[in-house]
């Protein structure tokens, strides 16, 4: 009777065994998938993150050719042109 009892108890320690690896098992490969997700999500949004880079930095490079194409074709007159001009004009040295 002994030795059946002790019978009993290995098989139910094998059972409680091969029930906890199952559920241990169970457990993790979902938590191994939700990592997998999230390092996807991840690098994923750091790509996005250095897209919208590059383009914040392209627009600010086609802002700044803009400017310097309206200032070729438009140069503005340098500082004290503007002030040499009226006095020349109004010295009437330059004809009206």
């Amino acid at each position: 009777m002994a030795e059946n009892l002790e019978q009993k108890s290995e098989i139910n320690f094998v059972k409680v065994a091969v029930v906890s690896t199952l559920v241990l098992a169970l457990g993790i490969i979902p938590l191994l998938n939700g990592i997998d997700k999230a390092v996807k999500i991840y690098r994923e949004n750091q790509k996005i993150k250095r897209d919208l880079e590059d383009l914040r930095r392209e627009r600010k490079a086609l802002e700044n050719y803009e400017k310097f194409k309206d200032y070729l074709l438009n140069p503005q007159p340098k500082r004290g042109e503007e002030e040499v001009q009226r006095r020349l004009y109004k010295n009437k040295v330059i004809p009206c």
